[in-house]
C-alpha cells in the first residue's frame, strides 16, 4: 500500500495502458479459441467413414494425424487459458492499485485540509487557534464581572484576530475598540479582565486581595466616583480586599482604612495606619 500510495500519476497511467493491452490480447485469444473450436468441429464432421476398401494401416495413419493436430490445438488452448488467467490476475492487481490510490487520495485530502487549518512551519496557526480559545474563555468570565458593574457593555473578540472589542447594548453600532470608552468605563473593563485572569487557574490559587497601583490621577471627578463605586461593589460582591496605591487626595474621603507613608528626612519615612 505504501508503494502504491507513492506511485505517481504516470505510473497509474502505465498500469491502465497495460490493462488495456491485456484486454486486447484477451479479445484476440478468445477469437482464436473460437476459430480453433470451429476447426475442431469441422474436422469432427469430416471424420472418415468406415469403408471396406480402406485398410487398417490407412485408418491408423489418419488417426495418428488427427491425434497430433488435436494435441497441437490443446497446446494452443492451454496457452490461451494461461494468458486469460494472467490477464485476470493483472485486472485484479490493477483494481487493487486503483482502490489503494483512491484511498491514499482521500487520506491526502483529509490531511491536506487539516494542514491547511492548523499546519505551519513555526506553529503560528495552531498557536493563534489556542490563543483564540483562551481569549474567548477569558472574555466569558470578564463579561460576567462586567455585567455586575454595568449592564451597558459587553466584551467581544474580533473574528479572525485576537483584538478585544466592546459592544454597546444601548446603541446599534458595531463593536468598537475599547479606546472609545471613557476613563471610568475603561477602568471597569480592565478590572473585569483582571478578575477574569485571576479565575483562569482557580483550581490552583484564588486571588482574594487586589492591589491597584496609581492610574487615578488621570480620571475626572465623575470617573473617579464611578471607579470607587465599582471597587466598593467588588468588595461587597465577592468579599475581596482591595488595596489602592495612590497620591490622589480626593480618595481620602472614600477610603476609611489607610496606610499612610510620610517622609521624616531624606533617609527615613514613617508608616501609620489610619482608620
Amino acid at each position: 500500500i505504501a508503494a502504491l500510495s507513492a506511485m505517481s500519476a504516470g505510473g497509474i497511467d502505465a498500469l491502465k495502458k497495460e490493462h488495456q493491452n491485456w484486454e486486447e490480447k484477451k479479445n484476440i485469444n478468445e477469437g482464436a479459441l473460437r476459430k480453433t473450436q470451429q476447426q475442431m468441429d469441422a474436422l469432427q464432421a469430416q471424420r472418415p467413414q468406415m469403408d471396406d476398401q480402406q485398410t487398417m494401416e490407412e485408418l491408423t495413419e489418419r488417426l495418428t494425424g488427427c491425434e497430433e493436430r488435436r494435441k497441437a490445438q490443446l497446446v494452443v488452448l492451454g496457452q490461451l487459458q494461461r494468458e486469460m488467467k494472467e490477464n485476470e490476475e493483472k485486472k485484479k492487481q490493477f483494481a487493487d492499485a486503483v482502490a489503494a490510490c483512491e484511498d491514499s487520495r482521500k487520506q491526502a485530502e483529509r490531511w491536506g485540509k487539516f494542514n491547511g487549518e492548523f499546519g505551519s512551519a513555526d506553529g503560528t496557526k495552531f498557536s493563534r487557534i489556542a490563543q483564540s480559545f483562551i481569549l474567548h474563555h477569558l472574555l466569558t468570565h470578564a463579561n460576567r464581572f462586567l455585567r455586575q458593574f454595568s449592564d451597558r457593555y459587553e466584551l467581544v473578540c474580533e473574528p479572525g484576530s485576537l483584538a478585544i472589542l466592546v459592544s454597546d447594548r444601548f446603541s446599534r453600532q458595531s463593536p468598537q475598540f475599547v479606546k472609545v470608552l471613557s476613563g471610568g468605563e475603561s477602568f471597569m473593563v480592565s478590572l473585569s479582565l483582571a478578575l477574569a485572569l485571576s479565575q483562569l487557574n482557580t483550581h490552583q490559587a484564588y486571588v482574594n486581595i487586589l492591589f491597584i497601583d496609581e492610574g487615578f490621577g488621570t480620571l475626572d471627578e465623575e470617573c473617579l466616583n464611578t471607579v470607587m463605586d465599582t471597587l466598593e461593589h467588588l468588595h461587597q460582591m465577592g468579599g475581596r480586599q482591595v488595596g489602592i496605591i495612590s497620591h490622589v487626595d480626593a480618595l481620602n474621603e472614600r477610603i476609611h482604612t489607610q496606610i499612610q507613608v510620610s517622609r521624616i528626612d531624606p533617609s527615613r519615612s514613617k508608616v501609620c495606619v489610619c482608620k
